[in-house]
């Protein structure tokens, strides 16, 4: 799951003091996310992510086009 791994990337971050850095995100698995969060009536996280600067585990979300990893 999406929600899961992006979580744990946020989680991980955190904890090594680099909070301020921003998580990138395929438009798709962006969308995917939000209809993971969704099936799970994780509202608090849905709101976080439909804000005009969109977060996800207490990080900046920077939504991208056509990302290739």
């Amino acid at each position: 799951m999406i929600s899961t791994a992006l979580y744990e990337l946020a989680h991980r971050l955190r904890s090594q003091g680099q909070a301020n850095q921003a998580l990138i995100i395929d438009r798709s698995d962006f969308e995917s996310l939000q209809q993971e969060l969704s099936n799970m009536h994780c509202l608090r996280a849905l709101r976080a992510l439909r804000q005009e600067h969109p977060s996800y585990g207490g990080m900046a979300l920077v939504i991208q086009e056509g990302l290739a990893i």
